[in-house]
């Protein structure tokens, strides 16, 4: 039964990470179309050359602005149709505060806890806002005089329960994550899924950043390269609208969306291994071997030999799209590898934890502004360090099993 749990799991993931990569194919397509078809960036509005305006229409900046239709949309529809879940009310307690009577019970302890509830309500305040309603139903005033003394301790006791009950829940965020980050540290298997997915998540980010000008640089670099070669042969004339079509700015989005496609193909690719009955475990492992090999291939030096006019035939581009690829393949991995070995009550506060290094591990690349070989050349260490540490929860090794966890190992 766990075996078919895991791969129901990693079925929805992949489901959902090959939706979101469609979704993203079309966006990079639109949003190419869309900075294309709007000119230059230029003020919204032109005073002439003394203007000194703050808002900017055109070039790059459309893609964002066309951004706000569908976010829009978005938000029209949780306005509309989403409803806030506030957690489960007892239905005693909440057919009290409508003004419908409780339910008759020949159970004396029922009858007990029913009073209890009614004097919760009054403790908390929430009576006070509906007395009106509730001071008309006399049974509910005789039953409260005729309590006994046995069950006014029971109701004390009870009140006081939930009284701590609702402190908990008042200091739930600082001590569920205090909880989480214990529950984290003292389960080894737990502690290497963090760091695993802290550092990759948090190269994918430092890759996020590092794309866009390490392809312009490395488009500027070959335009460079091409203009040399012309000269020395000496038909700058007939090349001359040849180097003008590659001095164009890169089609960002069109780049993009070839990335969402090897994303895709990625996920498509995880479905195929699992469906054959490989483990989420191992195939994390050779993803994180090779998405190293792909940051190793972006941090390769510019060496001009790879021929061509643009920068789509060189082994940093290369490197890019299989990296793409990894993503799409790591996160239903990981998510189905997570989901084995967290435990459900604590899910959410253990997710949160997983963030803070993976946050500290950005500001440390933001903070130290290092050169984009330098940056890839970090990225593939760091993977191949986590590819080395999910060989060894695969093994066993250092991992001891916690009964309080409800999922189970992959």
């Amino acid at each position: 039964q766990g075996g078919d749990e895991e791969k129901w799991l990693a079925r929805s993931l992949s489901v959902s990470m090959y939706g979101s990569s469609l979704v993203a194919i079309g966006s990079g397509v639109v949003a190419n179309v869309v900075v294309e078809s709007s000119g230059k960036m230029r003020p919204l509005w032109s005073g002439g050359e003394t203007s000194s305006s703050s808002v900017y229409i055109g070039g790059y900046i459309s893609a964002f602005d066309a951004c706000l239709v569908p976010l829009g949309l978005c938000a029209a529809l949780i306005l509309a149709f989403w409803e806030e879940n506030y957690g489960e009310v007892n239905s005693s307690a909440a057919s009290t505060s409508k003004g419908v009577e409780l339910p008759p019970s020949t159970d004396g302890h029922h009858k007990n806890d029913n009073r209890c509830q009614e004097r919760q309500l009054f403790s908390d305040g929430y009576l006070k806002k509906h007395s009106s309603v509730l001071l008309e139903d006399e049974s509910v005033e005789e039953d409260r005089e005729s309590s006994s003394i046995q069950s006014e301790t029971e109701c004390n006791n009870l009140l006081e329960e939930q009284r701590h009950s609702i402190t908990q829940q008042q200091e739930g965020m600082c001590s569920a994550l205090i909880a989480g980050i214990r529950t984290v540290w003292n389960t080894p298997k737990i502690l290497i899924c963090c760091i695993i997915g802290s550092v990759f998540e948090g190269a994918m980010y430092i890759f996020i950043f590092l794309w866009t000008p390490a392809l312009t640089s490395l488009q500027e670099k070959l335009d460079s390269l091409n203009r040399n070669i012309f000269d020395k042969i000496d038909i700058i004339e007939n090349a001359e609208k040849d180097i003008h079509d590659v001095d164009g700015e890169l089609p960002f989005g069109w780049i993009f969306s070839s990335f969402m496609v090897c994303c895709m193909l990625g996920t498509i690719a995880f479905s195929t291994l699992t469906n054959a009955g490989v483990p989420a475990s191992k195939c994390l492992a050779g993803i994180l071997a090779l998405s190293s090999l792909s940051c190793l291939a972006m941090a390769c030096p510019f060496s001009g030999a790879s021929g061509g006019n643009t920068s789509a035939n060189t082994p940093q581009y290369v490197g890019m799209l299989m990296y793409e690829f990894c993503i799409g393949f790591y996160y239903p991995a990981m998510g189905t590898v997570k989901g084995t070995i967290v435990p459900e009550d604590q899910r959410a506060a253990i997710y949160n934890v997983f963030r803070l290094p993976l946050n500290v591990l950005v500001l440390v690349y933001l903070v130290g502004d290092f050169s984009t070989e330098v940056s890839f050349l970090a990225n593939a260490l760091l993977l191949m360090m986590t590819c080395a540490l999910q060989i060894r929860m695969i093994r066993g090794g250092g991992v001891v099993s916690d009964g309080n966890h409800h999922g189970h190992d992959s």
